[in-house]
C-alpha cells in the first residue's frame, strides 16, 4: 500500500484520522480495491506509520531543495513496504511519485506559513 496524496493533501490530518479509527478496535478493515482485511488495528496503525514517515521525507526533502526523484530514493530505502510494491510491479513507481508530489506540495504549504 502508497498513501493516496493527490494535492491537496495534509498528512496531519490524515494520521489524526488513522488515530481516531484505531481508537474504535476495528477487527477488520476494507481497502478500496484490495479488499476484506482482519487484523485492522495493525492495518491503521502501518499506514499511519507511512504517511508519518513520507510526511518526514517530504519535509526533509522541501527544507533540503529536494526533488521528487531525490524524495523517491529516500522512500525507497525507508519504507520496505513500498520497496516490495515496486520490486512486484514496476508501474506503481509512478504511484508513489504522484502521491511524494502531494505530501511535498504540502510540505512547501508548510514551509512558506512559518
Amino acid at each position: 500500500m502508497i498513501p493516496a496524496s493527490p494535492a491537496p493533501y495534509n498528512p496531519v490530518q490524515a494520521a489524526e484520522s488513522l488515530k481516531k479509527l484505531e481508537a474504535l478496535s476495528p477487527e477488520t478493515i476494507c481497502i478500496g480495491h484490495f479488499g476484506f482485511h482482519g487484523d485492522a488495528a495493525r492495518w491503521l496503525r502501518g499506514f499511519r506509520e507511512q504517511v508519518e514517515l513520507w510526511a518526514r521525507i517530504a519535509s526533509e526533502g522541501v527544507d533540503e531543495g529536494m526533488n521528487l526523484t531525490d524524495m523517491y530514493n529516500m522512500v525507497l530505502d525507508s519504507d520496505g513496504e513500498a520497496q516490495k510494491l515496486v520490486s512486484k510491479n514496476p508501474e506503481a513507481k509512478r504511484h508513489i511519485y504522484s502521491s511524494l508530489a502531494g505530501f511535498a506540495s504540502y510540505a512547501r504549504w508548510v514551509k512558506t506559513r512559518k
